[in-house]
């Protein structure tokens, strides 16, 4: 069986296309090196230099784990449904303070993105069967360095299909 990401799965859903080249191309790679630097960080490894474009999110990063996660259980792990075909790289599987188990993934866009939802949706499915994982939600980095905001998402079961609908149109319309 051929696997997909589940980002590659979402791509045609997710429209740049009125964002100038220039400014995207920028947003991309920043948004990269930030999701490089809160991995270090979600690793317990410190960072020398952080790159002045970077350092509000990353700020924003810190700030709200040590507000709102007890134990980092993974970072950027690769998970695999071997029956569907797809993996996927959340950024973070935590232990909330509240208890709670969640996967995260960070996000440095302003405004929240549809396909978001699905993505996390599919991560959860992956990582409840290794971690007993019990809600998802996207962490909007602020590039001031205020507290990072997080979008819990309370219809998995309802994303999950429309992303295990998203999987069938790629698979077979690609």
């Amino acid at each position: 069986m051929k696997f997909y990401s589940v980002t590659q799965v979402l791509s045609p859903y997710v429209d740049f296309s009125k964002i100038p080249a220039e400014t995207l191309s920028f947003a991309t790679a920043r948004g990269s090196e930030v999701h490089r630097i809160c991995a270090l960080v979600a690793r317990g490894i410190f960072v020398r230099e952080i790159p002045d474009e970077c350092k509000g999110y990353v700020l924003s990063f810190c700030s709200w784990m040590d507000i709102a996660v007890d134990e980092v259980l993974a970072v950027e792990e690769e998970m695999r449904d071997e029956t569907l075909g797809i993996i996927g790289h959340p950024d973070l599987i935590v232990q909330m303070k509240d208890g709670a188990i969640a996967v995260i993934d960070s996000k440095t866009p302003v405004a929240l993105q549809k396909v978001w939802k699905c993505q996390l949706a599919a991560y959860l499915s992956m990582t409840s069967k290794k971690y007993g994982t019990i809600k998802a939600g996207s962490l909007r980095l602020h590039p001031e360095g205020k507290l990072g905001k997080v979008d819990w998402y309370t219809d998995s079961k309802h994303d999950y299909t429309v992303f295990l609908s998203a999987l069938n149109a790629y698979r077979n319309l690609k």
